[in-house]
């Protein structure tokens, strides 16, 4: 990807450089014509007479100069016409090629409508999916009051105001401070911090007093080591309260911290409602933009290479990628085994008594009956035996 990228930002600039020279040689011809244009006016001015070769002259410079101008622009035209022609090569455009040639099934599509309607709820786009809901044939769901809330807090976030996300997150320190998790404590105080920082930040360059006064009463409320570096860095801030944006700080006011905060704003607060951060549809889109490069990719290699598309009958493989892509921790939702017979990743290792693991297809393959043999030592199990393992 990378290396088609600058295939196209070559061709790009050379149509910029054409485009520059084609710019500087108009209006130097443009330029000419203006000046013998000036000095005409200026004998009609000063009533002296202009000759008819005066003016002959001048009509013939503007035609030349508009036909330069026009010779030059389709000199141009053609490196445009060259990146476009880039863009078609190495950019592959058919989306088909990613597709399955099949009809959607009903319970499958049920799926896909549920997802999208979820997907707005979340949003609290409470009219659109109203409609949606209406079009296709199916039961309005509820707007979750967390979902509401977050987005909220989320525009107010975007407008700058801290206020409302500290005043969920103490809210909801105040209900669960009790039977909270370790590691919820850690990622309030951080949220926490970076909030009171902001709004920290925002009073400094008003009433000193009021500023030192919301340092002091936040610097008892995190007294816990994690923050205590960032504390300290922010008092040091107050050095340069004047030109914070041209000192060492500057990062404090950088557009990027809010970018930051929002992002671990929606992270901790969905958390903490028990939701997940992305939507099932917007992780199946983001699935699908990643491994739609290498699918292509793949399905040209086939082309090239005149290797036959083999349509599988079996459910299982018809369900997988034809090759394998890597989406990243965002797209693991569950523990991965690969399994050392099937040489494939399963979701589903069984320990047999011997202690060698194995996956469940596998297990179900080599199984005699009620009983198997392990693969890797004499020892035979009983498949009741067999324990299913999970991995944190």
């Amino acid at each position: 990807m990378a290396e088609n990228c600058a295939a196209v930002i070559k061709e790009l600039l050379k149509a910029e450089k054409k485009l520059a020279e084609w710019k500087g040689s108009s209006l130097k011809q443009i330029d000419a014509v203006l000046e013998s244009t000036t000095k005409l006016l200026e004998k009609f001015e000063e009533a002296q007479d202009v000759s008819a070769e005066d003016m002959a002259s001048l009509q013939q410079n503007a035609r030349k100069a508009s036909e330069g101008c026009a010779q030059s622009h389709k000199k141009y035209h053609g490196e445009i016409s060259k990146t476009g022609k880039a863009v078609d090569k190495h950019f592959f455009s058919d989306f088909t090629l990613a597709c399955v040639p099949r009809p959607i099934e009903k319970d499958k599509r049920k799926l896909l409508d549920r997802c999208i309607c979820e997907h707005l709820i979340r949003q609290s786009r409470v009219d659109i999916n109203r409609q949606f809901c209406e079009e296709a044939d199916m039961q309005e769901g509820g707007v979750s009051k967390e979902y509401v809330q977050i987005n909220e807090i989320m525009g107010a976030l975007r407008d700058h105001d801290v206020l409302p996300a500290l005043e969920l997150i103490r809210d909801f320190e105040n209900s669960t401070a009790q039977q909270m998790p370790r590691e919820h404590k850690e990622q309030i105080n951080t949220i926490k911090f970076k909030l009171m920082s902001l709004h920290f930040i925002s009073l400094v360059p008003g009433d000193l007093q009021v500023a030192i006064d919301y340092f002091q009463s936040f610097e008892r409320a995190l007294n816990t080591s994690s923050v205590q570096p960032g504390i300290r860095r922010l008092a040091g801030s107050f050095v340069y309260r004047q030109r914070l944006a041209n000192s060492p700080y500057k990062d404090f006011v950088s557009p990027a911290v809010w970018d930051d905060v929002r992002n671990s704003f929606l992270r901790v607060a969905t958390q903490l409602f028990g939701k997940s951060v992305d939507s099932p549809l917007s992780t199946c889109i983001y699935a699908g933009t990643k491994s739609f490069p290498h699918i292509v990719d793949m399905h040209q290699k086939m082309e090239k290479t005149k290797v036959l598309r083999v349509e599988a009958d079996d459910e299982l493989d018809r369900n997988e990628l034809m090759v394998e892509v890597d989406l990243g921790d965002r797209c693991l939702f569950h523990s991965l085994f690969a399994c050392p017979i099937l040489r494939r990743e399963n979701t589903e290792p069984m320990r047999l008594r011997c202690g060698h693991v194995i996956s469940k297809e596998a297990e179900d393959k080599l199984r005699a009956g009620m009983r198997l043999k392990c693969p890797y030592c004499p020892d035979e199990t009983l498949t009741a035996e067999a324990t299913r393992l999970y991995f944190s």
